[in-house]
């Protein structure tokens, strides 16, 4: 009766099942022991997508869409971590802001009920304008602060997010690369930059890890300054369950669940853990990062009327970036996926 998509324990049990038949089959011999690197219109877009597969996971990017990561499957686990959804404008979005006080008369059809499972749900109307995916990067101004960028009101520099990079693709006895390439801009209010983003991603054979390596390139003949921001998302089902939650290197958290907010500086280390599926994703920096995170959430209409509903948790990684004329800048991170 109504759209199932907004509930991600229905999109969960699905991949479950058609991971672990991957999986499955893949043990039968239809998987290379040195993985596979697919290069195909996966979405039936009109763009290449490129499909990094290993026994341990399935990596899928979008060189069309900012060489962003739209899907990653734990084999192992039967689990998408990029199993999330944008934050879309609804139809109904307007009569809960218009209506969400009047009362329904009695015999209303439950398409027309003004009813929500919590007060305040309109302040939770916030959209997207690009697709919350992992390896999304941001170039912002310095001063932009944490609330700004988790409420779509700071301003993007750049032109990365959802623009196409060059790429190709290596296979080796040890692992899947793919190395990602764009000549873009950084938009000054007085003038314009020019920045090449180089991001090389490497998926290892022999384990569930993946390493990438950035490279910022001052193309310009004047110094670079702005917040650089790796965007990562992390769809791990429930937001308010005890038994998902961050850690932070030697810091504390007052709250520590997935759907918390708050940012951290001096960050070299973090996680994310899932006592339900024995998962530690542990990310380890080349260089302290200032840490973002905050969740999705999207408000939906269901049987029971407006709800908000966890669909991911943002974790962005923030670097003060200064980089002379002619000069780059190296970043490097690493993301284990441990059993526990």
């Amino acid at each position: 009766m109504f759209g199932g998509l907004y509930l991600n324990h229905l999109r969960y049990a699905t991949y479950n099942r058609l991971i672990r038949a991957e999986a499955i089959a893949e043990s039968l011999g239809t998987l290379p022991k040195t993985g596979k690197l697919e290069l195909t219109d996966f979405d039936d877009d009109g763009q290449t997508e490129i499909l990094a597969q290993t026994s341990h996971l399935n990596a899928y990017f979008s060189p069309r869409h900012g060489g962003s990561m739209f899907e990653l499957d734990l084999k192992n686990k039967g689990f998408n971590l990029l199993d999330t959804l944008t934050r879309r404008k609804e139809g109904y979005h307007k009569k809960l802001c218009e209506l969400k006080n009047q009362s329904v008369a009695e015999g209303a059809s439950i398409h027309d009920r003004i009813e929500t499972k919590e007060e305040g749900l309109e302040k939770y109307l916030v959209y997207d304008w690009y697709r919350r995916v992992s390896f999304v990067d941001h170039m912002m101004p310095f001063g932009t602060e944490f609330e700004q960028f988790a409420a779509n009101k700071y301003h993007e520099m750049g032109d990365f997010i959802i623009e196409p990079f060059e790429y190709t693709t290596k296979k080796s006895n040890t692992k899947l690369s793919v190395e990602f390439s764009r000549k873009g801009h950084i938009y000054y209010p007085d003038r314009t930059a020019d920045l090449t983003v180089g991001k090389n991603i490497d998926i290892m054979l022999k384990q569930p890890v993946i390493e990438a390596n950035y490279t910022l390139e001052n193309r310009s003949d004047f110094e670079l300054g702005f917040i650089f921001g790796v965007e990562f998302n992390w769809a791990m089902l429930a937001g308010d369950s005890p038994d998902r939650y961050y850690y932070i290197g030697n810091h504390d958290l007052e709250n520590n669940r997935m759907i918390s907010r708050g940012e951290t500086p001096e960050v070299d280390m973090f996680g994310l853990k899932d006592d339900y599926h024995k998962l530690d994703i542990n990310i380890s920096l080349s260089e302290p990062c200032c840490l973002w995170r905050f969740p999705i959430e999207t408000v939906s209409l269901s049987e029971y009327g407006f709800e908000r509903v966890y669909q991911s948790s943002v974790t962005c990684l923030c670097f003060e970036v200064k980089i002379p004329l002619k000069e780059s800048r190296k970043l490097k991170f690493m993301i284990r996926f441990r059993d526990m």
